[in-house]
């Protein structure tokens, strides 16, 4: 555990960002502190059956909530949890770097569906006969730029996004909404265990993150298994949110 944490610490002074330690254990905590605004625009990309998006509508009533999820049961799930919800809007796609259509690959346990197939080894890893593709399907994909651009979505309060290893592709494809620093409170899972194909390492994450002028604010709910993390989130802010984070 020391190793990890002296290997994240040095990964971040080279970027030299700040990491700061965080009195709110859960992320949506803090972002309902920070979002002010009595009208916040959400995303949850990979909103799965609707758990994150129950927390949302808690924490902020009045809020416009975007559900992003490609599996079909899944949005049965969604659209059941939502129906008497005016302000939630579901939309059947996955995102990633590129419009058009792609594959999805469904596992026993839906939570873990994802735009990339499972390793070798993966269910072995996390100890979980759960974690084994059973089948998959085609189904539309976009990006996030593209997709708020149809909206006519110019800024996005919160962004949050679990699609299980393809982080990466989505956070690629809302380049112009991250340059322009349209997006003001940005949580993604991170997968550290070798689990889907193309995971990507976590400083390329922090590289890119901080090529955009975003501040890291902290990690949450870390996942370990025999002294070593396995996943967690972790919680970025714009320029405008950042200075309130100290």
């Amino acid at each position: 555990m020391n190793t990890i944490k002296t290997l994240i610490k040095n990964s971040l002074e080279r970027l030299k960002i700040e990491c700061k330690i965080n009195p709110f254990i859960q992320p949506q905590a803090l972002q309902q502190k920070l979002i002010t605004t009595d009208k916040p625009i959400i995303f949850d990309i990979g909103a799965h059956h609707g758990k994150t998006y129950l927390d949302y509508r808690t924490r902020f009533p009045n809020a416009t909530i975007h559900l992003i999820e490609p599996f079909s049961d899944s949005v049965d799930v969604l659209k059941a949890a939502t129906d008497a919800d005016s302000h939630c809007h579901i939309h059947q796609l996955a995102l990633t770097d590129n419009c058009g259509q792609q594959t999805l690959y469904i596992n026993e346990a839906s939570a873990t569906n994802s735009l990339n197939a499972l390793s070798i080894g993966a269910s072995e890893r996390w100890a979980s006969a759960t974690l084994t593709q059973k089948a998959s399907h085609t189904v539309d994909v976009k990006t996030l730029d593209f997709l708020t651009a149809e909206l006519g979505v110019t800024n996005i309060d919160i962004v949050k996004m679990d699609v299980q290893g393809a982080e990466m592709a989505v956070l690629k494809g809302a380049s112009e909404l991250l340059a322009k620093q349209s997006i003001g409170l940005l949580q993604f899972e991170f997968i550290s265990a070798d689990t889907y194909e193309n995971q990507r390492p976590m400083y390329e994450y922090l590289q890119l993150m901080d090529h955009y002028q975003y501040t890291l604010v902290d990690f949450y709910q870390p996942l370990r298994r025999n002294g070593k993390m396995l996943q967690c989130d972790l919680l970025f802010a714009s320029k405008e949110y950042a200075k309130f984070t100290g």
